[in-house]
């Protein structure tokens, strides 16, 4: 893959991981899913479009080892893997904005 390529594959911020953690609506891990499903694959359909006469299986081998897509260090940001953190309540454990602790 090239340089464009890596810039293709890296988060558009950097805190879209810790934002992807958060999210508390129900149904969310599918959504990810789907998303994970669809850029994966809208990679691999931009390697096979470039290298027009490999197999897939020469292009798994030879860019896509363990299925991943990583080019110097950057590595396709899969939705699906990060865990997601649903809301607790935690009632009168959250800090008020007047005082910096916790009240209890």
């Amino acid at each position: 893959m090239s340089s464009n390529a890596c810039s293709l594959t890296a988060p558009a911020q950097p805190g879209v991981a810790r934002l992807v953690q958060l999210l508390p609506a129900r149904g969310v891990s599918r959504t990810f899913n789907y998303v994970d499903h669809f850029a994966f694959w809208r990679v691999v359909g931009w390697l096979r479009k470039r290298h027009l006469g490999l197999s897939m299986y020469a292009l798994v081998r030879r860019f896509l080892p363990g299925w991943t897509i990583r080019e110097g260090g950057i590595e396709l940001l899969r939705p699906s893997k990060i865990a997601i953190e649903r809301y607790r309540f935690r009632g009168t454990r959250i800090p008020t904005p007047w005082s910096g602790i916790p009240t209890s």
